[in-house]
This record gives C-alpha cells, sequence and structure tokens, in this order.
C-alpha cells in the first residue's frame, strides 16, 4: 500500500485515523487480496468506487 499522504482514488488529502483500504482491482471482478493490489482511500471514495478498478473510477471521477 505505501506510505501515502492522498486518497489514491481523488487524490484529496487522507489522515490515517479516516482511511479504508480497498482494492486496486476488486476482488468481486478477479481481484486478489496481496498488498500490491491494495490502497489507502477515503470511505466516501471507497463507496463511490464500488467494484470498479482504481482506473475505471478515476476515468469517471
Amino acid at each position: 500500500m505505501g506510505n501515502h499522504n492522498f486518497c489514491l482514488i481523488c487524490d484529496g488529502l487522507i489522515y490515517l485515523d479516516s482511511t479504508e483500504s480497498d482494492h486496486r482491482i476488486a476482488k468481486a471482478v478477479g481481484g486478489q487480496g496481496v498488498l500490491e493490489n491494495g490502497l489507502l482511500v477515503h470511505p466516501i471514495c471507497n463507496r463511490m468506487k464500488s467494484d470498479l478498478s482504481l482506473e475505471e473510477i478515476r476515468a469517471v471521477w
């Protein structure tokens, strides 16, 4: 997941006490539960992303 101070979906500033972990490629579409597939994101961004990939949600953001 790395050390990022920004949500990897919306690029907004995040704080460690208000983040969620998400999958770059959703498990629902074959993504794996491995560190390389992890993202730290805002809870609302995680909800909006749903089962889209990071690339798909950023294209419509």
